[in-house]
């Protein structure tokens, strides 16, 4: 499993993704953050993706590279979002999924 938070607020690059091997992932929880220094990242602090700065394309070519082709999970930890409706948050974290993925 890689999340992409977790994994930027490690120091994960590219090139490490890049050596892994497909058939050991299950799943990747694909998240953004705020520009916060990294020691400081929290969950509250994490984004729907492309509103923050993780190198979400950089992570994603290198998964696709690998022949990845497994399943994608939004987690929603942000308390900002969970005010919205159900509906909102999954229609969000969808539009915003997509429109990384087309970028």
């Amino acid at each position: 499993m890689i999340d992409t938070f977790h994994g930027y607020k490690a120091g994960l690059t590219a090139a490490e993704i890049a050596a892994l091997r497909a058939e050991k992932l299950f799943i990747v929880h694909v998240n953004d953050c705020e520009d916060l220094p990294r020691e400081q990242l929290t969950d509250a602090h994490r984004l729907y993706t492309g509103l923050g700065i993780i190198p979400l394309n950089e992570y994603l070519w290198s998964l696709k590279g690998l022949g990845y082709s497994g399943y994608l999970s939004v987690e929603i930890f942000r308390e900002e979002y969970w005010k919205d409706s159900h509906e909102n948050i999954i229609r969000n974290a969808l539009e915003h999924l997509k429109a990384t993925l087309a970028s």
